[in-house]
């Protein structure tokens, strides 16, 4: 749970930023170093992992191949080793990279980098080929990974792909998918945020909610419906029906709920859920129940929001 909570809510990506680039950046949460994080996370440190998902050029070559790969399985960006532009002679095969760039047919003018200092991996990839047109286009999966103390990659599921139709002159980079975490019921947050999409700045959906009740007495184990409403508001991007939803954390981890929630005229809504009015008579602060209210838009940005009910120790306190 440590691990999940100090990536969720971290990773923040700038999708085609002025046309033709993809930005992204990963700072751990409670302002903790890469280094430390990783610590917590039992790795060495993080990294960003990205794979070539559809290729539109024919001018990539494997050592030892003469023949272009045209249609390559998914393949690593960069592979280990990297990439070199060179031109194969007889006798003279490039150099040790396991793939490269034959100078005299390719159409790539790339540019993919990886940077980090105390508190922040960044990335940026600026892919473009002369040669996309027609609807072609060039895929990418990137991933935020942990590097584990033997060299290998953990993969976090932190990741988006995206497609690049950029041919130099016209043409964008946009986003596909997101994925994420888990969402945090501590938190209800989590996950990639897409802080720009071709130079507009999106902003997430926000939220009002409110419940019809916010203590339960007397503690006498009756099952209590309450209310809760409010309205959800979209950004820069609209709010898919299916994708709001509710969930109730219960402090004892016994009543629980969850399910969708419709959106009316303007983003309204209103549900019921059933909550216990019973606490542990030792519990000097009361029982909570907090129900989480979230969204997320057409590029996955998450809004939410949260009611507090409370079973209270005495009636003082209600």
């Amino acid at each position: 749970m440590i691990c999940s909570a100090i990536i969720q809510g971290a990773v923040n990506h700038v999708i085609g930023d002025n046309g033709t680039s993809m930005n992204a950046t990963f700072t751990p949460n409670f302002g903790l170093t890469l280094r430390q994080a990783a610590a917590l996370c039992g790795f060495t440190n993080f990294d960003w992992q990205q794979k070539i998902t559809n290729w539109a050029s024919p001018d990539l070559f494997q050592i030892g191949n003469p023949i272009p790969l045209t249609a390559p399985p998914p393949f690593l960006d960069p592979p280990l080793g990297g990439y070199t532009y060179c031109i194969p002679r007889f006798g003279s095969p490039c150099d040790g990279y396991p793939f490269y760039w034959n100078p005299n047919t390719s159409g790539m003018n790339w540019s993919l980098s990886k940077w980090e200092n105390t508190n922040t991996l960044s990335f940026i990839d600026v892919p473009a080929d002369s040669l996309l047109a027609n609807g072609s286009f060039l895929g990418f999966t990137t991933q935020l990974v942990g590097i584990l103390p033997n060299g290998t990659h953990a993969p976090l599921p932190e990741q988006w792909t995206w497609i690049d139709t950029f041919n130099g002159t016209s043409g964008s980079i946009t986003a596909v998918t997101v994925s994420f975490l888990p969402v945090d019921p501590g938190s209800g947050t989590g996950g990639v945020t897409i802080t720009s999409i071709n130079s507009v700045v999106q902003t997430p959906p926000s939220f009002i909610c409110m419940a019809s009740q916010n203590t339960l007495w007397p503690p006498d184990d009756r099952a209590v419906l309450v209310t809760v409403s409010g309205t959800i508001t979209s950004g820069t991007q609209p709010i898919p029906a299916a994708s709001t939803t509710y969930a109730v954390i219960d402090e004892y981890g016994q009543i629980q709920p969850n399910g969708s929630v419709a959106l009316g005229p303007g983003g309204s809504y209103s549900f019921g859920v059933s909550l216990i009015a019973a606490r542990d008579g030792n519990d000097r602060d009361g029982r909570k129940y907090t129900i989480i209210v979230n969204a997320r838009d057409n590029v996955g940005n998450r809004g939410s929001c949260s009611a507090v009910v409370t079973v209270p120790h005495d009636q003082a306190n209600q």
